[in-house]
């Protein structure tokens, strides 16, 4: 963290250091390393902080984007997604990939092939991937309340019809784990491979477990829920547990923290934010570095689901 100036955003992530160094190299990665073309790796940014609500993300991005290529106008567009008139195709591919990896958990067989037509495949799963980044960033600040830098003059769209809430897909999201399935992309290979190593810190092996397999469950990540299940014994789960993890919070037999935990999951799932009530319910159980551990831990899972099940072997 050091060297990362007084914005907002890096005062809150220095609550919790060892976790934002671990996040760092993935998310630097997407912004600064991406093979993707600047302007599609803005608009799946901006796209993304549409869908999740996210100001902050939405505010220096907008900016940003201007920078590399759009217009003021094209940028507010982004909201009203890729049925508006005026995108090129590749601009409709990647806000259509969006979409389908925030609503359906990944994008679909048929998207994936047209991003991949367009770009190559590095740059198409770059563009997936900072949108799941993306995505996993706006948990983290919309749940921390970070306030907007006083240099920030953009404000998400009032016009469009708000974005709706996100729930489990219908379809399965299935794939090999994500190291695999990043092979083509070495950097967010490594990056991630960096993320997963850096969630051991103030909650328990447990409390990651219950997190990760509810948010699995959530975005119906079937393989990585198996894979995650077999091993979630060690961590303390019974297999008693494991099974009442896919009936949520609301299941009988819950602790009051893990009821707290499967909550926050699932409002993050929702909204991409945990609410006040949940907030509430986190509050006696743990500290603010843990309750900032459970946002990346969260994102964590999120990433690898969708790493896992967005990119076809040989597809």
């Amino acid at each position: 963290m050091q060297g990362k100036g007084s914005a907002n955003i890096y005062t809150t992530l220095a609550n919790h250091v060892p976790m934002a160094d671990a996040w760092t190299p993935f998310a630097n990665y997407t912004f600064n390393g991406s093979k993707a073309p600047p302007r599609s790796r803005e608009m799946a940014i901006l796209r993304t902080a549409w869908l999740c609500q996210a100001p902050y993300d939405w505010s220096q991005h907008a900016a940003i984007a201007q920078r590399y290529g759009l217009t003021e106008a094209e940028v507010m567009r982004v909201a009203e997604g890729p049925a508006a008139p005026g995108w090129t195709d590749l601009d409709r591919r990647v806000l259509t990939a969006v979409d389908e990896l925030r609503y359906d958990g990944a994008p679909s067989a048929r998207s994936w092939a047209a991003l991949k037509s367009a770009l190559g495949e590095q740059p198409a799963m770059d563009v997936v991937m900072t949108a799941a980044q993306y995505e996993m960033g706006s948990m983290i600040l919309n749940s921390a309340g970070v306030q907007l830098d006083a240099n920030l003059r953009y404000r998400l769209p009032a016009n469009p019809t708000p974005p709706r809430t996100a729930g489990r897909p219908a379809r399965a999201i299935n794939g090999p784990p994500a190291v695999e399935a990043l092979a083509p992309d070495p950097a967010l290979a490594q990056g991630l491979a960096t993320l997963d190593r850096g969630m051991k810190q103030a909650l328990t092996p447990r409390q990651r477990a219950i997190l990760a397999l509810r948010t699995d469950y959530l975005l119906h990540a079937d393989s990585e829920w198996t894979r995650r299940a077999a091993t979630a014994g060690a961590a303390g789960l019974s297999p008693a547990e494991i099974a009442r993890i896919k009936r949520g919070p609301s299941a009988p037999g819950w602790s009051a923290a893990d009821r707290a935990l499967l909550q926050a999951a699932d409002d993050l799932r929702r909204e991409a934010f945990i609410t006040d009530a949940a907030w509430a319910a986190l509050a006696p159980h743990f500290d603010r570095r843990a309750a900032l551990e459970i946002l990346y831990v969260v994102g964590d899972a999120s990433l690898n689901a969708r790493a896992s099940g967005s990119f076809p072997v040989g597809g």
